[in-house]
C-alpha cells in the first residue's frame, strides 16, 4: 500500500508528507502538514476481529488526533487492495 500512495497520489501531485510521523503520543502512518491531514492505513490489527468496528486503543488515537485540529483520512484493510508481484489482492 505505501509505495501505490506514493507512485499513484504523492508523487503526481507533488504532495510533501512524512511517513510514519512520531508525535510523542502516538504514531501516524503519514502526515501532510501543509493540510494539517492525517493518512492512516488500517490494517486489521486495528478492529476487533473480523468486523468493521475500530478497537479501543484506535478509537482513543482519532480523538486525540481530532483534538488536536488535524484531518484523518482512514484507508481501511477491507476497502483497498494491495499490489502484489504486478497483481491486486
Amino acid at each position: 500500500m505505501d509505495n501505490l500512495l506514493f507512485r499513484r497520489v504523492f508523487k503526481p501531485l507533488g504532495v510533501e508528507y512524512s511517513k510514519e510521523v512520531s508525535t510523542g503520543i502516538t504514531e501516524l502512518d503519514y502526515y501532510l502538514p501543509a493540510e494539517k491531514l492525517v493518512i492512516e492505513v488500517e490494517g486489521s490489527v486495528h478492529y476487533y476481529g473480523l468486523t468493521k468496528h475500530r478497537n479501543a486503543k484506535k478509537r482513543l488515537k482519532d480523538r486525540l488526533l481530532h483534538a488536536a485540529g488535524l484531518k484523518v483520512l482512514y484507508l481501511p484493510h477491507f476497502d483497498y487492495k494491495v499490489e502484489i508481484d504486478g497483481k491486486y489482492t
